[in-house]
């Protein structure tokens, strides 16, 4: 990653488009061959601040989105870490997933398609030294305490995901730069301003696509090169699940005014009052800062409902979330 303090820091403070009941998470020995670490979560939490209920469709029942442990071993070359929910992963369904009839696995070709899991990962543990801001939608941010590094997103489809992570950039920072001069910055500006950016987010932002799903489990690697070592248990892991917006159409032909829709929400679906068909329920009323996720690994002593609860949507005060320490977590 560059050095330059400023072009850092337009990396780890996006506010426009990142973000813009006591729970115990035990770490298990490293027992198997390659373990490194396991933190696990408790079963029936994945209702996010308690009062989130999961969309009315067929897509969805309660469990498919309640993480109960992450973990992460040794394989050459890199880490894999593997994702266990309460109940099995979700297959693609065979039949035409939207207008033009395209079915659900070639949609969605890694085995999975309703949820996304974002971890964000601390490997300096030095406060307030990397990102704060989580992607867009998230309507969170990470303590200072667990400003991350590197970000790892799990989701159904990660190369559209990764172009399209890049496009919000690229026009959001256009934006502030024709505010800020008062006029566009122009094709030569904008193919510089692309290639760095996708540059960086590379360097800080993975999406894997060596996925294995089996049962209610499902795996990923991580190379080396992205982690710069294996994962290590003295590293601070946030790890969030969100419910993945499946119909949402990805474009590769952007223009302004459709990436500009993604920056409010990334691949994730929102979080309304009531009831929904294509969206999650129990959100509050007038609210628009509630954070969209359902599952959270917490430290110990810590609740995941009080957490996701403490947002303020008048003074533009989200939800700040910690991280995992898998060394400091009790043994058991």
């Amino acid at each position: 990653m560059r050095t330059d303090r400023n072009h850092r820091g337009r990396l780890a403070a996006l506010p426009i488009l990142l973000g813009v009941a006591l729970l115990l998470t035990a770490v298990i020995p490293a027992t198997a061959a390659g373990k490194i670490f396991e933190l696990k979560d408790p079963r029936g939490d994945d209702h996010g601040n308690g009062r989130l209920v999961y969309p009315l469709n067929n897509d969805f029942n309660q469990g498919d989105l309640d993480l109960i442990s992450f973990s992460a071993e040794r394989t050459k070359g890199g880490t894999i870490f593997e994702i266990t929910f309460a109940r099995p992963v979700r297959q693609p369904p065979v039949g035409a997933m939207d207008e033009l009839g395209t079915p659900g696995t070639q949609l969605f070709r890694h085995g999975f398609y309703t949820f996304n899991v974002d971890i964000y990962i601390d490997t300096d543990r030095l406060s307030g030294s990397g990102g704060v801001a989580m992607l867009p939608g998230r309507k969170a941010v990470l303590s200072l305490d667990h400003a991350w590094d590197r970000a790892v997103i799990l989701t159904p489809r990660p190369f559209e995901a990764q172009e399209l992570l890049s496009r919000i950039f690229v026009n959001t920072l256009s934006d502030e730069m024709r505010d800020a001069r008062g006029e566009s910055a122009d094709k030569a500006e904008l193919r510089v301003l692309r290639r760095e950016l996708s540059s960086d987010l590379a360097r800080r932002i993975y999406f894997p696509n060596q996925i294995r799903v089996r049962g209610n489990k499902i795996r990923f690697t991580v190379p080396d090169s992205f982690l710069g070592e294996a994962a290590s248990p003295e590293w601070s892991y946030t790890v969030v699940v969100t419910g993945s917006d499946n119909l949402q159409r990805i474009d590769m032909n952007f223009t302004d005014s459709n990436v500009r829709q993604f920056t409010e929400r990334f691949m994730n679906l929102p979080v309304s009052p009531d009831e929904w068909q294509n969206r999650f329920g129990g959100g509050r009323e007038d609210d628009g800062l509630q954070p969209p996720i359902i599952d959270l690994i917490v430290p110990e002593g810590a609740s995941q409902e009080k957490l996701l609860n403490d947002f303020d949507g008048r003074n533009d005060k989200p939800a700040e979330l910690p991280g995992v320490v898998p060394a400091e977590q009790k043994k058991g």
